[in-house]
């Protein structure tokens, strides 16, 4: 049976407090979002076990901590400055979500569909995001320290400027990546495909790109000091171009 078919959707009550909150007919006088649930009301939802239908749904600054809220549809929901520290996120469908400034801190967001979320200034330390699509995703801002994005689609992403520097990239696919200006030292990027991925001015110390794809990038600039590359060998900048295939 298709999943949707296995949602709960809870928009019916959302859209009751919404009306309920306008009944007067006067506009809201606050700039900052009100959540539409609160995180007792998530709960509640959860009870019947079925995947949540939150697409749309405000829950910003709300706390979800530690939940167990796999396959969630969350759809251009807006989490921003929301506190999802330990949730379990597996599966969920985060198409548009606003994650911004939310704490995600050891949260499993595995397998996740992530498409044009918007992470910037995010609390990711910790989380698990391997096997999960992000390509589109922001991330500026990020806090990445120890996050595993492994195996993770990341076609065409925009990571310019970005604190990588000890994430688990193996296997990610950032085939015309943005990395320009990225701190990728000590990332692990073993088998990941960079290909035609911008690269210029990377900070790529102590790197591991064994196994990498890098045909096509743009490593213009790039400090590759002690990067293990896909040949085996520590870098060699006499041999920049010959051995590795680069640009």
């Amino acid at each position: 049976m298709d999943m949707p078919f296995k949602r709960l959707t809870i928009l019916v009550a959302a859209a009751a407090l919404v009306l309920q909150a306008c009944g007067s007919g006067s506009p809201a006088a606050t700039a900052t979002p009100v959540a539409d649930l609160t995180r007792a009301q998530v709960v509640q939802s959860l009870n019947n076990g079925r995947p949540l239908v939150l697409d749309g749904v405000i829950l910003s600054g709300v706390d979800l901590h530690d939940l167990s809220m796999p396959f969630a549809s969350m759809r251009k929901t807006n989490l921003s400055g929301a506190n999802l520290t330990g949730a379990d996120l597996s599966g969920a469908y985060l198409d548009g979500a606003d994650l911004s400034r939310a704490v995600l801190r050891q949260a499993v967001v595995w397998r996740a569909v992530l498409v044009n979320v918007n992470m910037t200034g995010a609390d990711l330390s910790g989380a698990i995001l391997s096997n999960s699509i992000l390509s589109g995703t922001i991330l500026s801002g990020a806090i990445l320290s120890g996050t595993d994005l492994s195996e993770s689609i990341m076609f065409r992403i925009n990571l310019a400027g970005v604190n990588l520097a000890g994430v688990n990239l193996n296997g990610a696919d950032l085939s015309r990546a943005n990395l320009s200006k990225a701190n990728l030292s000590k990332a692990n990027l073993t088998d990941a495909d960079l290909s035609n991925a911008i690269l210029t001015g990377a900070l790529l110390k102590g790197a591991i790109l064994s196994g990498a794809n890098l045909s096509g990038a743009d490593l213009n600039g790039a400090d590759l000091q002690g990067a293990a590359m896909p040949n085996g060998g520590i870098y060699d900048p006499s041999k920049h171009n010959q051995m590795y295939g680069i640009k």
